[in-house]
């Protein structure tokens, strides 16, 4: 709704530009309130594609990590490799070259650091190549403390994140909110394009609609 009266408001803008380019004063004017519109406008379709964007939801937040760790398998071999991230429900795992492990796989992952170690039971539940993902079996709670020290609670791993951040780019981010505008008046013209071509097929659907509303809404 806001983003059509702002689109509207452009119309007529431009219709007074048309009308008064005679009158310096009123021109500018014009141009001044045109310039804000259009800010509205890339506002409100930024507004407009972030509402018809699917949502991804986690149930616990996962954290890029490059950790050592021991792979063993159902059949008692075991595998140096590294972790690539990790949540409070499993690990994404690098295996090394020629390793493969089924989905299903009963594993156990030990994080190591230094002399300290934590051994968890996984289950594979994903495989991409040599990239596979394990969720946490039942732990206990000396298994769940453990894991959580190796894993959450070692300061070096968000010392080392917070370092590798990249500064802030003010800049950067208006241009990107920008561009999620045009990208939402893309959408919403392309929306009410839709929905007019469907009345267009269907002009009865809109009066029948209505008369079955105004039905139920008699006593």
């Amino acid at each position: 709704m806001l983003l059509g009266l702002n689109l509207f408001g452009l119309l007529i803008g431009g219709i007074m530009l048309a009308s008064n380019y005679e009158n310096p004063d009123l021109f500018m004017t014009i141009i001044m309130n045109m310039l804000w519109t259009v800010f509205n406008v890339l506002l409100a379709g930024a507004c407009v594609a972030v509402s018809l964007e699917s949502r991804q939801i986690r149930q616990s937040p996962r954290v890029s990590a490059t950790l050592p760790a021991i792979l063993q398998t159902p059949d008692g071999m075991a595998f140096r490799c590294d972790t690539h991230d990790f949540s409070e429900q499993g690990l994404g795992v690098t295996l090394p070259p020629g390793v493969q492990i089924a989905p299903g796989s009963l594993v156990g992952v030990t994080l190591t650091r230094g002399d300290d170690e934590a051994y968890v039971p996984c289950k594979v539940v994903l495989c991409q190549g040599q990239r596979i993902g394990v969720k946490l079996e039942p732990l206990t709670p000396e298994q769940a403390f453990n894991y959580t020290q190796m894993t959450f609670g070692r300061a070096d791993l968000w010392v080392d994140a917070w370092n590798a951040a990249a500064p802030d780019a003010p800049l950067s981010a208006l241009r990107n909110v920008l561009n999620i505008g045009v990208r939402g008046i893309r959408l919403f013209a392309k929306l009410s394009r839709d929905t007019l071509t469907e009345k267009l097929k269907h002009p009865g659907i809109g009066k029948a609609r209505s008369s079955s509303d105004s039905q139920v809404k008699q006593p």
